[in-house]
């Protein structure tokens, strides 16, 4: 048995959509936001377990509904079947969401009071393994966090998240006895408009440059719930799929989750070419199941910040996107994705959206509506360089 927490609490996103255990997944007595009786929290009920479900209880806030948690573990065994053949019922997760509401990475660090609620997941989670007879591990912890630091500085939130799964891998190693740390798997928040995006700059980052993080997925092509801040149960179950993923590439594939990244941005005359790393070839402009955004979510700047105007856009050898500048190319100096613009019609209030995605294949259906696996491209920004 393997654990796998949640920063996420599923704040509006009700009603619970995964209300019947699947795979022999496990949670809390009490459902995925319980907490131990005596401890933090107002909703005891840790000294028991049940099969994966999801409920409105919680242990802080109100109007709590679906979690990541049931996506994750449904995907996690799921790919697991169809690409290694691995049984449903041979790994077991146990899954929770210790988070709270509206704080920022400060109040939910290692320091804080509320950190008391994590480690209680971990150690009862722990005692009911033992008591069962089963060996334990905290194998990865998915983040949903972020809004709540939207007037934090870039280096500030990096180095905040950097301490605290060095503080938290350590801890969770002194209470399991496992010899690895636990890597942290990022979403991106939807924050790009403040401060230029750098909080979704920094957990990109943070994915790209430090051993510990892994990226799950951005979220701008989810659906926002009505306060446009959160998202809706649906739009939490397919988060959770992006965060199964990832944990299966971890778990049994034994490498670094994979992601649409960026490579290199080159002008050639009055072209850049921003070449991508992209999990299945080729790469797509969705319209079709993602809002469509002013020229794709793309746009090029000089080194003043001032936009230039773009006369056409391609998509070449499948890994790179062409952008044609109508005038001014000798000035550009950076290219940027799904951090400018927002598609009309949608109800996000501080995310800007695009439509670059990958094609790897696939789908899983929730509530009646069925869903591709693809890669969403992260909004991201890379500097041009003459070619």
């Amino acid at each position: 048995m393997v654990y796998g927490q949640s920063l996420s609490v599923g704040a509006t996103s009700r009603p619970p959509l995964s209300t019947t255990p699947r795979y022999g997944h496990l949670t809390f007595g009490a459902g995925p936001r319980a907490s131990k009786a005596g401890s933090l929290g107002t909703n005891p009920g840790t000294d028991t377990v049940k099969g994966l479900i999801e409920n409105t209880a919680a242990s802080e806030g109100s109007n709590r509904g679906e979690t990541p948690c049931s996506g994750l573990a449904h995907a996690f065994t799921e790919l697991s079947l169809s690409e290694d053949g691995i049984a449903p019922g041979s790994v077991v997760l146990f899954c929770s969401a210790p988070g709270h509401g509206g704080y920022s990475l400060a109040q939910l660090d290692m320091n804080s009071a509320w950190v008391q609620v994590l480690k209680d997941h971990v150690t009862e989670a722990k005692a009911r393994a033992d008591e069962a007879g089963k060996s334990y591990q905290v194998v990865a912890m998915p983040w949903m966090q972020g809004e709540a630091n939207s007037g934090t500085a870039y280096q500030t939130y990096y180095n905040g998240m950097v301490a605290f799964q060095a503080g938290f891998s350590a801890w969770v190693k002194s209470v399991t006895g496992q010899s690895f740390d636990v890597p942290i798997i990022m979403y991106q928040t939807p924050n790009n408009g403040s401060l230029n995006g750098q909080i979704s700059r920094a957990q990109l980052d943070l994915c790209l440059n430090e051993p510990g993080f892994f990226f799950g997925g951005p979220i701008y092509h989810m659906e926002p719930a009505t306060d446009g801040t959160h998202i809706t149960n649906i739009s939490e179950y397919r988060t959770g799929h992006q965060f199964g993923r990832a944990v299966k590439q971890y778990l049994i594939d034994r490498k670094k989750p994979a992601f649409i990244r960026s490579v290199a941005a080159v002008r050639k005359g009055s072209t850049i070419e921003w070449k991508f790393s992209v999990p299945l070839r080729p790469l797509v402009f969705d319209v079709a199941t993602m809002p469509q955004t002013t020229d794709y979510g793309f746009r090029v700047n000089d080194s003043a910040g001032n936009k230039l105007a773009i006369s056409s856009i391609a998509i070449k050898d499948g890994d790179t996107v062409v952008l044609t500048l109508a005038a001014g190319a000798a000035s550009a100096a950076e290219v940027r994705y799904a951090l400018d613009y927002r598609a009309a019609g949608t109800a996000w209030n501080d995310e800007e959206t695009g439509n670059l995605r990958d094609s790897t294949r696939g789908d899983f259906s929730v509530a009646g509506g069925t869903y591709r696996r693809w890669h969403v491209a992260p909004s991201c920004r890379a500097a041009i360089t003459q070619g």
